[in-house]
């Protein structure tokens, strides 16, 4: 029986983090799955003190491999993690994440069942007290909201709870590591567009542990503009949206804290969902001006 279960290549792209990795990797060995039908590929992305140390202790506890790279992002990371994959299927799980025990069993019940379709799972937060991670993950939440309930299927997850098989994945060329943000985004386009199956999974759960900082949530939803900027102008030639699509969005967001349940902590969550926004729309345009000036300027040499 166990000869049958599918072998997957878990993929964790880390930047000095040290502390989350040994969390994620220790999380990997109560997984409620054979320890020889998985493999783990840690990718180091550059970081100024290498995770040698930290993924050495688990060398007698896991199948588990170390590779580095110069900093280049998590879309390159990602990339380089799967070559050396040994899996038929890549699961993708950042470093500051933790899986449910049954998650490879989960994810083994839905490929048995569609074994050509990409995988989303469902992220829960673990630091619902901070009030700024409480709302990057309700942003995450709504969004899912909203674009995986079409009659077309879902059209987006992200990266940190995300599996697919592997000849699919290099079909398409993998993530588009010429992305810090949005890789995930753009990966997903690409996926729907080569005529594949996004599948959403809410019973494949992770644990994100992600604290967040005044500073780093609005500079996190900056970057977030940015990478959006470059998706949409990467998708369409050129820097329009669909304005109905994106005024239906934004309604949708801002009114869905307010479904969960009405209190003042929602309603700070939602007064922060507006500033984040707010801050995301800067990075968008900020990136749209900063290619029209970089593409005056390289008519002009």
């Amino acid at each position: 029986m166990e000869k049958n279960k599918p072998f997957f290549s878990i993929i964790v792209p880390t930047f000095s983090r040290s502390d989350k990795l040994a969390n994620c990797l220790e999380s990997f060995t109560r997984l409620d799955y054979p320890k020889n039908r998985f493999h783990v590929v840690v990718v180091d992305d550059g970081s100024k003190v290498t995770p040698e140390s930290v993924v050495s202790r688990f060398f007698n506890h896991l199948d588990v491999t170390l590779i580095m790279q110069a900093h280049a992002g998590p879309a390159a990371a990602r990339n380089n993690g799967a070559k050396k994959a040994r899996g038929k299927f890549l699961a993708f799980l950042d470093d500051d994440c933790s899986p449910a025990p049954d998650w490879l069993l989960r994810l083994q019940e839905r490929f048995n069942q569609t074994p050509d379709a990409a995988i989303g799972g469902k992220t829960l937060g673990r630091v619902p007290m901070n009030i700024f991670s409480a709302t990057s993950q309700m942003i995450i939440d709504a969004v899912y909201d909203f674009y995986n309930k079409s009659a077309e299927g879902p059209h987006f997850f992200t990266a940190n709870n995300l599996a697919v098989p592997v000849d699919s994945f290099w079909n398409i060329g993998g993530f588009n590591a010429s992305f810090t943000t949005s890789e995930d985004r753009e990966f997903c386009h690409r996926w729907k567009s080569n005529r594949y199956r996004l599948i959403y999974a809410p019973e494949i759960m992770i644990y994100h542990d992600d604290p967040i900082t005044f500073w780093g949530f609005f500079r996190r939803h900056y970057r977030y503009g940015q990478g959006a900027f470059r998706f949409h102008y990467r998708r369409n030639g050129n820097h329009t949206r669909n304005n109905e699509e994106v005024l239906k969005f934004y309604l949708h967001l801002f009114s869905y804290p307010f479904s969960k349940e009405w209190d003042l902590r929602m309603l700070l969550v939602g007064i922060l969902i507006i500033l984040a926004k707010s801050v995301y729309v800067g990075g968008y345009f900020m990136e749209r001006f900063r290619l029209i000036r970089d593409t005056r300027f390289s008519k002009h040499k």
